[in-house]
């Protein structure tokens, strides 16, 4: 399949660390989008990420978690 592709555009486009992110959650994330945008197949969605820059900020926020617990505990910087 083309997930080392895909990991490598990930790398090499938004700084992901593909070691920081499991396999299967970026399978099941490519597969998401892959329905998502109606292609038949990894490779299709391969090409289309190359193509869009919207299309792989979606596949981004598909992967990472959007919350920090920086500044969370108050009592920490109180000191």
């Amino acid at each position: 399949m083309m997930f080392a592709e895909i990991k490598g555009l990930l790398k090499r486009t938004a700084g992901l660390d593909p070691a920081s992110v499991s396999p299967s959650a970026i399978e099941r994330a490519v597969k998401a989008r892959l329905s998502a945008c109606n292609l038949p197949d990894p490779r299709a969605y391969c090409e289309r990420l190359q193509g869009s820059k919207a299309e792989l900020q979606e596949l981004i926020e598909a992967l990472v978690v959007p919350e920090t617990w920086f500044f969370r505990d108050r009592e920490a910087f109180a000191a």
